[in-house]
Parts: C-alpha cells; structure tokens; sequence
C-alpha cells in the first residue's frame, strides 16, 4: 500500500491538483504494479516563501516561472516551435 508525499506550492488549481494526484496514482501503478485502489497520495501545499529551488525562494522565481504551474490539464508548458525560434 504505497504512500506518496508531495509537496507543493500553494496556488494549484483544484483541477490541477486533481490531475496532479491521477498522474502519481498512474506513475506508481506503472513503476511498482500496485492497485490503483491502494495508492495513497497527500499533497502538502507550502507558502511560495517557504520553498528554495536550487537555493533561492520560490517567491522570488514567481515572475518567470508561476504560471507553468497554472496550465490546465493537459495543456503542456513546453516553448511552442515560435517562442524557441
């Protein structure tokens, strides 16, 4: 019965936490054949301030890169061909 933490910053939608939570389930199904039905998934949401990313705080990395983190699901935060050309 597998149990699986994530951390997160707070600021997900409830639609991407939903998906978030889908993605792990499928991943650890996939990885260790657990029933879907037994994996456990808690999400711990955080203050941006309270999070470091390659030792700087998260806050202060908001205004590059926040808003990958509010794409709806399946939408994808890869450059499209214009923006890498």
């Amino acid at each position: 019965m597998p149990y699986i933490e994530c951390h997160i910053a707070t600021g997900l939608t409830k639609a991407r936490k939903t998906q978030l939570i889908r993605d792990i389930v499928k991943v650890t199904h996939e990885s260790v054949g657990s029933d879907p039905k037994i994996i456990n998934v808690l999400l711990f949401e955080h203050p941006a301030d309270n999070m470091s990313i390659s030792g700087r705080i998260h806050r202060r990395l908001r205004s590059r890169s926040w808003r990958r983190h509010e794409l709806e699901p399946g939408q994808s935060s890869a450059p499209s061909a214009a923006q890498t050309a």
